[in-house]
């Protein structure tokens, strides 16, 4: 049985993605670039550091500081407005698990004051022991750490843990930790590469709870 489980924040707990990359285009269109969304996805999942590099080699021209701090004003401003809905069947699912006994965390790329904020303005706060903040490790997804430190605020062995991911340097930070790793998901489809770590996939959370006690 496994007696801990770990959720992403974005993309996985919250309906945040699609509203983030959007943030993101007309970000980038205000300062006279039209970023496709293949190239836009790849920022889902990893950490602000990580993504200012990324864009950085993309589009080196570009005043990245001002593209991102327009894009987390647009983020802020639908944080503010309580526009961030929650994925379908997560409130169920997190029911259900702590119906069972199960110990939760979050583990986010997303600053812990900002993931605070979302969790507590969604009323999901309660149903976690622990939240990690991508602000509290160095090394970012996919590296392994946040998912380590999760387990250890949990006091937990990281075998003893299963991840609830929707983006591909989850899945590998996850699986690097030697966490089992359960895909639901969301706009930016893994590779084949990451998905093959997975233990089951998912299209939603409402099909996780249908088999729930499979997966304790």
């Amino acid at each position: 049985m496994k007696h801990h489980a770990i959720f992403d924040l974005d993309g996985t707990l919250l309906d945040t993605e699609r509203i983030a990359i959007a943030a993101l285009k007309k970000a980038f269109r205000q300062y006279g670039y039209e970023a496709d969304d293949r190239s836009l996805h790849q920022c889902i999942g990893i950490s602000r550091p990580d993504t200012t590099a990324l864009f950085s080699r993309l589009f080196p021209k570009a005043p990245m500081d001002r593209v991102l701090e327009q894009m987390h004003e647009e983020i802020d401003k639908a944080v503010a407005e309580h526009t961030l809905p929650v994925k379908q069947g997560i409130s169920k699912l997190l029911e259900a698990l702590k119906t069972k006994g199960c110990r939760m965390a979050v583990a986010t790329s997303t600053p812990f004051a900002i993931a605070q904020e979302k969790l507590e303005q969604k009323y999901l706060m309660s149903y976690f022991k622990v939240l990690i903040g991508g602000d509290m490790i160095t090394n970012g997804k996919p590296a392994p750490d946040i998912f380590l430190l999760a387990a250890e605020k949990l006091d937990a062995d990281p075998d003893d843990c299963q991840v609830f991911e929707d983006s591909g340097p989850g899945i590998q930070a996850a699986h690097a930790a030697g966490m089992r790793v359960i895909y639901i998901k969301d706009i930016a489809r893994p590779t084949e590469e990451a998905l093959q770590l997975c233990f089951r996939k998912f299209e939603n959370a409402d099909e996780v709870l249908t088999v729930i006690d499979s997966l304790l």
